[in-house]
C-alpha cells in the first residue's frame, strides 16, 4: 500500500514541474542568445510576434517547424513577417530525430546567412530551438555554461522520463565531438 505522504510528495513534484513549465511559457519561451543580434522563442501568437519584431528590430525569423501551409499558427506568421518586411526562413526539423552533422552544418549556415537581429523559435522554444541556439554559441565560441544553458531544463527542455527530445542533446554531442576531432575541417562560423 502506498503511503498517503508519497502520493503528496508525487503530487507536489509534478505540480512543481507544472507550474515551472507554465513560468518559462508566460512570455512565449523568449530569450536573448546575442543581444541585438539572435533570440530565441516558443511559437508566439500573431500579436505577441509582431510585437517582438517590432520591439527588437527583428530582420529575420527561423521556423525550426518548417512550412505548414494551411496551419493557423503558419499562415499567421506568414502574414505578419509579410507585413512587417520580415524573412521568413522554414527549417523543418524534429525535436525526436538526432541531425546529422552535415543538417547541423546546413542549419548554422542558415543562421549565418539570415538578417539579423533573426529570432529563431520552435513550438515550445526549448528543445529544437535550444540545439540551434546551443550551435550558434559554439560556433561563436560562446561560454560553454552559456551554450550549455540553452539546451537545458532552464528553458524548458526536458530529456527525464524518456522524453524522446534527448535526440536534441545526441545531436549536440554527436557535433561537438565531431568538431573537437576535426577543428579546422569543421569550421563554420556564425557571421554577423
Amino acid at each position: 500500500m502506498v503511503s498517503e505522504s508519497l502520493v503528496l510528495l508525487l503530487v507536489a513534484v509534478i505540480a512543481g514541474v507544472g507550474f515551472r513549465y507554465c513560468l518559462i511559457q508566460s512570455n512565449g519561451n523568449l530569450r536573448t542568445v546575442e543581444s541585438g543580434l539572435v533570440y530565441r522563442s516558443a511559437q508566439l501568437s500573431e500579436e505577441e510576434f509582431t510585437r517582438q519584431v517590432k520591439k527588437l528590430g527583428i530582420r529575420s525569423v527561423i521556423n525550426l517547424r518548417g512550412e505548414n501551409l494551411g496551419a493557423d499558427w503558419y499562415e499567421a506568421e506568414v502574414k505578419a513577417a509579410k507585413n512587417l518586411d520580415v524573412t521568413l526562413i522554414n527549417y523543418r526539423m524534429s525535436a525526436q530525430v538526432r541531425l546529422t552533422v552535415e543538417q547541423m552544418k546546413e542549419l548554422v549556415l542558415v543562421m549565418k546567412g539570415a538578417p539579423k537581429p533573426v529570432l529563431i523559435h520552435c513550438r515550445a522554444g526549448a528543445d529544437r530551438t535550444g540545439l540551434a541556439a546551443a550551435l550558434y554559441c559554439l560556433e561563436e565560441g560562446m561560454t560553454p555554461s552559456f551554450m550549455s544553458l540553452q539546451l537545458s531544463r532552464g528553458l524548458g527542455h526536458c530529456t527525464y522520463l524518456f522524453s524522446k527530445s534527448i535526440a536534441m542533446d545526441q545531436s549536440l554531442a554527436h557535433y561537438m565531438q565531431v568538431k573537437s576531432a576535426h577543428p579546422a575541417a569543421e569550421e563554420v562560423g556564425v557571421s554577423r
